[in-house]
């Protein structure tokens, strides 16, 4: 089950993208999204929103999004890893398109870290293009920006 997370629970969206991101620590430049505090959480999800996976009635998957008249845009996009490879990012991501749609966006847009690992050619599979890169940490092309045309 998919359904849009409410502002209370900003606390479990922040433990299941900690959860998923935790792997990132043990790298050069681990994601920034370990040092995100529940408060930070909690304003990105006022600014827009967020979204909860369930299984078996356990979190195991969120994402936060933006949307503004035309354009949704998610971010930190996170399954825990002993659930991942059935198809749970891209159920969530569908679950977004659709909301966009019903929203009466017509596009959808991405940020995926660019390395550690390379989440391109998933974001490619699904249909995206990729629009731009921006740098942190150093590195010119960290975070891809990617985008989808919705057909309503």
């Amino acid at each position: 089950m998919i359904r849009l997370a409410d502002p209370a629970e900003a606390s479990l969206v922040r433990e299941v993208m900690r959860a998923a991101f935790a792997e990132s620590s043990a790298l050069a430049n681990p994601s920034s999204a370990l040092r995100e505090t529940d408060a930070d959480v909690r304003r990105a999800m006022e600014s827009g929103g967020a979204i909860l996976l369930f299984h078996e009635h356990e979190a195991v998957g969120s994402a936060r999004f933006v949307l503004d008249p035309t354009t949704l845009t998610f971010s930190r996009l996170a399954v825990l890893p002993s659930t991942r490879g059935q198809g749970r990012g891209a159920a969530m991501i569908a679950w977004l398109e659709d909301f966009a749609t019903a929203k009466g966006c017509t596009e959808i847009r991405a940020e995926a870290r660019s390395q550690q690992p390379d989440n391109r050619p998933y974001y490619l599979a699904l249909g995206y293009e990729i629009v731009g890169y921006s740098g942190r940490y150093g590195i010119p092309d960290i975070r891809t920006h990617l985008r989808k045309r919705l057909t309503g």
